[in-house]
Order: structure tokens, then sequence, then C-alpha cells
């Protein structure tokens, strides 16, 4: 041993040293496990000098020239190799207790032979290498830093090291600063542990919640857990939620963005593939918990990522003025081809607010005609509008941020804006974009109502600062209106509202709707009710109802249901197919998919969503 280390350390190349060690293991563990004392105390000449071997093993292990080798993966090996030899440490510190913990004081004329190698020439020259070899395996070891045996060496070496730097001449502020490195290491990895124990009970006692009321219901899961493999939404999550939209409960996420959410750049949670979510205990809860979660993500995805990319490239310092498109790129990413496609309306201001009994109030934003048509006549502008590139621009219900007060950066590296607001696009009118006397607008509808106090407040400010620009971004094919009503209804939801859970689960046994049976053809909220009777004046054509008809049927079967609708067929709004369609609404899971109604929802009442308009009313009934 002793003479395999000197060598290593005075003229073996070290790449030939690293390369030996890891391919080689049982030389290492031979090594490793290679008795040694301190000098004087060596029973005989089997056991190895601490001083003038284990020492200066650590000391190759933790010199420069060794751990910044590039061979990476030979390098971890011998680490993991040390901490795995559970008794090398142990050892090492009884010596150095044995050295400094009993009055003795180290003697490096005792210690040093006729070799003329490396030999410890003071007690940190002892202490430090140990010190480093260490923080070495806390660094490149994976979960070493958690191991509590780790934690007691080293309190023993900190013990050592204040016993020494008392009574020492040697420098000592080496060894103290990798101590303080190891401290940092140590009470960073029991953080960690501690956080993510706090998370582990979080997520059990919303499961225990959720499990309480699924017990109801008669069932029963068991779950696991493992929030390191997948940190988890909102507080459950070891280092709290990424955003202010964060949470573990997909029924308080707002379905509007918010500037915290869209500018975030740590990966949102997404339920895994294998189980879902494993902080929702009811299965009903996670099938709609992960299409909720993963529907919002397919909405926001690459919105996000054009955002993010505009202020992160800082876009403005690299383009013309007169640009108003731009490709901006993932972090890890630089093809053209990996980009996101950015709509830039340069200059944009809020011009004047209209409010209207149905829409709402709206803001008209002008901008700057994009370049391609800036100096073009009143035809060219309508036709670019109209029929080219600006046909596909701007389109009604797209996705938009205007931001406001966008600046660079001190270090030029991005950009920041004062303000992000999110909006939806309520009007295209081809006529306001192509006003020779004004510069074009567009009518934009604030997805969240608290922004347009902002939106009004922020105008005079923008137009006074000159060292800001306004700036509409779009990135085109986003669409939240087609979003919206879709997550709205799956917050809704539960497992005593969805309808087909038999169908979409059909691996967990789950009775729903009060125990209903599948292929009892009666809904049984329609068998509870007291009068057994459904009133569907709605449907009657409209000088019938406001002759003051009714049309009262008793609850029945689809087949009977559908008998009786025809033979009224002459009083009703209702053509033929969709008197099938309605029939198999009120008492069917699912109905006719080549009509145009769709069964929504089923739980004490019926809900159709009717895509003919004369029928919009006909869903009205209790």
């Amino acid at each position: 041993m002793k003479a395999f280390v000197l060598a290593a350390l005075q003229h073996a190349s070290t790449e030939d040293v690293v390369l030996l060690l890891s391919s080689n293991p049982l030389v290492l563990q031979k090594i490793l496990q290679a008795p040694f004392d301190i000098v004087g105390t060596r029973p005989n000449s089997d056991v190895y000098s601490f001083e003038r071997t284990a020492v200066p093993f650590c000391k190759l292990l933790s010199s420069s020239r060794f751990y910044n080798i590039s061979l990476a993966s030979a390098l971890k090996s011998i680490y993991e190799s040390v901490y795995a030899e559970v008794s090398f440490f142990p050892r090492m510190l009884t010596c150095l207790d044995k050295l400094f913990m009993s009055g003795r004081r180290y003697n490096p004329g005792q210690v040093r032979d006729d070799t003329k190698t490396w030999c410890p020439a003071d007690e940190m020259d002892v202490l430090e290498p140990v010190c480093k070899l260490l923080f070495l395996i806390l660094n490149r070891v994976s979960d070493a830093a958690a191991d509590d045996v780790l934690y007691n060496h080293y309190q023993r070496l900190q013990r050592v090291f204040d016993t020494v730097a008392g009574i020492t001449s040697a420098d000592t502020a080496p060894t103290a600063t990798t101590l303080s490195r190891i401290d940092t290491i140590l009470k960073s990895s029991r953080e960690k542990q501690r956080r993510e124990e706090l998370a582990r009970q979080r997520a059990q006692q919303i499961q225990d919640e959720q499990m309480a009321m699924f017990l109801q219901f008669g069932e029963e899961v068991s779950i696991p857990l493992d929030i390191a493999d997948q940190p988890g939404p909102g507080s459950i999550r070891p280092e709290g939620p990424r955003h202010d939209n964060d949470h573990e409960d997909y029924k308080t996420i707002a379905i509007v963005p918010t500037q915290q959410e869209i500018m975030c750049t740590v990966e949102p949670y997404l339920p895994p593939i294998a189980g879902g979510s494993e902080h929702v205990a009811c299965p009903v809860g996670r099938h709609l918990d992960a299409q909720f979660r993963l529907l919002r993500e397919d909405m926001l995805a690459a919105f996000r990522r054009g955002v993010q990319g505009f202020f992160r490239e800082g876009v403005l310092n690299r383009i013309r003025p007169s640009d108003n498109r731009c490709v901006v790129h993932d972090d890890q990413s630089n093809a053209r081809f990996d980009g996101t496609v950015l709509q830039l309306f340069r200059n944009a201001m809020l011009v004047s607010v209209t409010v209207a009994i149905y829409q709402g109030v709206s803001f008209h934003v002008a901008f700057d005609q994009p370049s391609a048509i800036a100096n073009s006549n009143k035809r060219d502008r309508e036709s670019y509008w109209k029929f080219h590139a600006g046909s596909r621009q701007l389109e009604k219900d797209s996705l938009v941020c205007l931001a406001y007060g966008v600046r660079p950066l001190p270090n030029g590296n991005g950009s920041h804006a004062d303000k992000l607001i999110f909006a939806t696009v309520a009007d295209k009118n081809i006529d306001a974009l192509v006003s020779a006397e004004e510069r074009p607008s567009i009518c934009l509808k604030l997805l969240d109502a608290q922004n347009v106090h902002s939106l009004v407040e922020l105008r005079p400010k923008a137009a006074q600062d000159p060292g800001t620009e306004n700036v509409l971004l779009q990135v085109r094919g986003h669409f939240f209106a087609g979003y919206e009503p879709v997550l709205r209804a799956l917050q809704f939801h539960s497992l005593e509202t969805l309808p087909m859970v038999p169908l979409l689960l059909p691996n967990n046994n789950i009775t729903t709707f009060g125990g209903q049976n599948e292929t009892n053809d009666i809904p049984v909220f329609w068998q509870q009710r007291p009068t057994r009777q459904i009133d569907l004046t709605d449907i009657l054509r409209n000088n019938l109802r406001s002759s003051g008809q009714t049309f009262i049927v008793p609850v029945c079967a689809f087949d009977e249901m559908r008998r009786l609708l025809h033979t009224h067929e002459e009083r009703l709004l209702l053509d033929p197919t969709q008197i099938d369609a309605f029939a198999a609404a009120l008492c069917r899971r699912l109905c006719d998919p080549r009509t145009s109604w769709y069964r929504q929802n089923i739980y004490r009442s019926t809900y159709c969503t009717c895509l003919t308009g004369q029928l919009r009313q006909a869903s009205r009934h209790d």
C-alpha cells in the first residue's frame, strides 16, 4: 500500500492512477481495508503508518490534479468505493483522535523517513486531506449528503479541528474553509430532507382528507406517495409553490394565467402517466386532475415559451424597429425549426374603451402598421389584413399578451416589462386596421377583470417614459375560448357528478350517482323525484307556450320516452333526429354522436348542449 501511494504521489501519471484504481476495484478495496495506525503505536510491521501512508492516500485522492481530471465516471467510481468502505473513515478519525485529542503534539521529525516523499509537515497537513476527501465524497456521490454517518464524521472532524486550531501555528484557513463548505452541504441536505418530509406529510394529509370523502361511497384505495421522484404541485413541492397559481387542488387553479406563472422558468407540474397525481386519493379525482392539468398545459405551453423567449432573448434589442415577427428558442435549442414564432405589434397603446350589453367592456389598442404595408395604400392594407399574412394574425378569440413598459435589462442580457396583461381578441374590425387617418387598432377583452385598473393606470405612465415600449405579443394559433369551457367543466365535476365513470375508469369498480346500476335504463335521480314527472314545457313551440300550454311527461325508459316525444312531434321545437337525441340525453348515458346533442352532465338535473340555436332554451329543464 505504502509503495503504491508514494509512487502515485511522486512519479505516476494522474490518468494512469485514476484508470488503475477505477478498473481494478479489488486493488482499491485492498488499499482501503489495509490496517494502519499512528507512528509509535503500531503493533507490528504489517500495520501501515497513518501519517506516512493513510494521510498521503487521502492527499492523493483530494489533490486538485486528481479530482479535476476529465475522467469523470472513473473518478466517481473511486469516490463511491471510498464511501462504500464503511470502516475507512472511522479508522481515520480514530487515528486523528489518538494524535490530537489525547494531548499529543504532532512531530513531523518523528514521522519523516528517508524516502524523501511527501509527508505531513504540520497538524493542518494531517487534517486537511481528510476533510477535503470527505467534501469530495459529499459532492460526487449521490445521496451521500443525506447519510447520517457522514454527518457524524463531520462533527468529529470539526471537534478535532477546534482542538488543533488552538495549539498549532500552521495556517488553519484552508481547512476551516473546507469544513465550512462541508457544513453548508450537510445543512442544505438536511433542510431538503425536512422540506420533503413536510411535503410528504402535507400530501398524506390531503390524501387522508380525500380518502374520508371517498369512503362515503363505499370504496377504498391505497396510493403510494413518492414525492422525491415527482415533485408535487403547490405546497406539496418541497421547495414550495412554483408561482402564485401553483396549487395542489386543481379546482383552485385559475384558468387565466398570471404574470408569475407565464414568467416562471420552473417546469410546471404534470401528473405522471402511470397513476396520475399521487396526492389525490379518489380515482375519479386523479382522472379529472390529469385531464385538467394536461389540457391547460396544452393551452399555455407554446404561449409561455414565446413570451419567456421574448424577454430572455431581448428581442426588441436585436430586431429592427419595423420588424413585427421573430422566432424565439427554448433554452436548450438553437435550431430555428424548434423555435416559437411570435407576432409583435409595436408601440401598442390603449386608445378607447367601449361597453356593450352582451360583450361587456372592451379595450381598443392601437399599434404600428406592420412594416410590409406601412407605406401602402388603403387597398393594399385591406388585402393584407383580409387575404394575406394579416388574415392569420389577431384572429378572433386568439390569446394575446400586452407587455407594458418593455425595457432592456441593465446588463444588456434580455429585457423586462412593468406589467403583462393577458387578453383575447374580441373583435377584428378590418376598417379599424386599414384606416389612413389613424393607426390600426384591435378590440381586446381582458381575461382578468382586475387588470382593468392596471391597464388604464399604466397608459399615461408608459406614454411618458421614452426608454420603454409597449408591445402586443401573439403566438399564432392559440385560442383561449376553445379551452376555457372544457377546463371549467373539469373543475366543476367530481365523483358525484361525472358521467360515464365506469366507462372512463373501467378497472376501479366505482359506483356513482348514489349506487346507479349501469344496466338500468332510467337514471336513479329521475326515479327519486317525488312526482316522477319531468316538465318539458320549454321544448314546446313558441305559440303553444305563449298560450299557457304545458308539456309534462312521466319518468320512463328511453324507448318509451322516444315514443312519447314522437307522438307530440307536431307540438315540439325538435325535429325527428333531435327528438331521438333529446330522449337519449334524458334517459341514457350517451346520445347518438351523429346528432348535434351531447350529454354533459346528469345529477339531479340534466344539462344538454345543443349546437342548434333554436334549441338552446330547451336545455333548461328541471
